[in-house]
């Protein structure tokens, strides 16, 4: 099967694009019209590495509804069908309808999930050896505590993180308001009674006159460096970037080996309780 991408409209008016998997272009034009998508334009896709769509949480939500419907003995394509009338983001349910079509074509869920970009390689290794043994519904139960475990280590660092951010942010603007406003006025008031103020605050003085002089152009290139940090560490090169200096880091590198190390092993553990060869 080969990938296209395409660019459509909704019944709604509302732009879409996404990926679909079919043999032929005119099969996924069938697919795309059956779906009420009006083509704008459909192109062959070359596919390549490419980022999971959704969240955690939605992908999370999506393998969670299929193990516990599976589980209770609806069929795959039931159970796929019944998926896409939970309450999913626009992408992950798009991803999860290019699943079902391709499990109707007779591919494997593994497959399927790994071309919809909707589940992590070891999910989909978790899937295909549930497939092999003829066991899916207990590996996607599997997948779902893999999932549960990675979400509740994400949140915890969220939460250890959120303390050291405030104060980093709190202490920057205390310094911007005593160097920018309280400074100053002490600088004047020490004038005024007829001395001056210690040579350490001095060059602070003069950044200060320097800031109040230039503020809005200060303010724009504040603003435009930040937008620019924030789009390169949100595209893969920016993270490989920030992952090889924070791996450079000397207390950080060790502590970022242990995660990856501990990741690794639960991983491992999982894929081999699953029945996964450890040399597949």
């Amino acid at each position: 099967m080969r990938r296209f991408a395409y660019i459509g409209s909704t019944p709604q008016g509302a732009t879409t694009r996404g990926v679909v998997w079919a043999r032929e272009r005119s099969d996924a034009r069938t697919m795309l019209e059956n779906r009420r998508v009006t083509l704008i334009e459909l192109s062959a896709d070359g596919g390549g590495a490419r980022r999971l769509v959704g969240t955690r949480a939605s992908r999370l939500a999506v393998i969670r509804a299929l193990a516990g419907q599976m589980t209770a003995g609806v069929s795959m394509r039931r159970a796929l069908t019944a998926t896409e009338t939970t309450m999913l983001p626009a992408p992950v349910l798009r991803a999860v309808q290019d699943v079902r079509a391709m499990v109707t074509e007779g591919e494997t869920l593994g497959l399927s999930l790994e071309r919809a970009a909707l589940a992590s390689p070891v999910i989909v290794s978790l899937v295909r050896t549930g497939e092999s043994v003829g066991d899916l519904p207990r590996a996607l139960q599997l997948a779902v505590q893999q999932l549960e475990h990675e979400d509740a280590v994400a949140a915890r660092l969220r939460t250890a993180l959120t303390y050291p951010v405030i104060l980093a942010v709190t202490a920057s603007l205390s310094l911007v308001v005593i160097v920018l406003v309280v400074l100053p006025k002490f600088a004047d008031i020490v004038r005024d009674i007829g001395g001056q103020p210690p040579p350490l605050a001095i060059p602070l003085l003069s950044i200060a006159r320097a800031t109040k002089a230039h503020l809005p152009a200060v303010l724009v290139s504040t603003l435009l460096a930040a937008t620019g940090a924030i789009a390169m560490f949100g595209s893969h090169a920016g993270r490989s970037a920030l992952r090889t200096m924070a791996g450079r880091a000397p207390l950080l590198s060790r502590m970022l080996t242990r995660w990856h190390a501990a990741r690794t092993a639960r991983e491992l553990g999982t894929l081999i309780r699953s029945g996964t060869p450890v040399l597949r």
